[in-house]
């Protein structure tokens, strides 16, 4: 496995709001925090849209975002082997494929205020969490870029990215 890609700790289990404190703080998750394949699904599945995102804190509102990519990809399956980013080719200035992000708010599948930023943390977070459910590999977290740009010591993914069964 890759650990220069692990570092939103989607993987290990950790919920979004943890998971978000320990890249910042660049401090190994606890392994309390860590929960199996079966319980985050499981707390993913019972998320619920209360309706507007100022009512859901920051790990509720990434498992809603799970939750529905997880329903999306459910109801076609061949979507997982699609990019979850938009794919650019060197020096194009549209995206040679679209990712599940745009292909999802396309399609109305974001209720409400709900729709991500598939730039941000939270986003990279929710399809690392559905992909771990799916027993997919994770992928680049576009927000762990922005965090290490502003924050030179949060790309040392080694320091407590090793096995899964932290």
């Amino acid at each position: 496995m890759d650990d220069s890609i692990i570092a939103d700790g989607a993987h290990y289990g950790v919920e979004a709001g943890k998971a978000l404190s320990v890249v910042l703080s660049n401090e190994p998750p606890d392994p309390n925090d860590c929960k199996s394949v079966e319980e985050m699904y499981d707390e993913i599945m019972a998320a619920h849209w209360p309706g507007a995102v100022a009512d859901l804190d920051y790990s509720a509102h990434a498992n809603c975002v799970a939750k529905l990519i997880l329903d999306w990809i459910n109801e076609d399956t061949s979507r997982a082997a699609d990019p979850p980013a938009d794919v650019y080719v060197e020096g194009e200035n549209q995206p040679s494929e679209i990712g599940w992000c745009y292909r999802m708010i396309g399609g109305g599948r974001f209720p409400g205020d709900l729709c991500p930023n598939p730039n941000d943390f939270s986003w990279g977070w929710s399809v690392n969490a559905a992909r771990r459910c799916l027993e997919l590999p994770p992928v680049p977290n576009p927000g762990v870029e922005f965090f290490a740009i502003q924050f030179d010591h949060v790309r040392e993914p080694k320091k407590w990215r090793g096995d899964p069964d932290v």
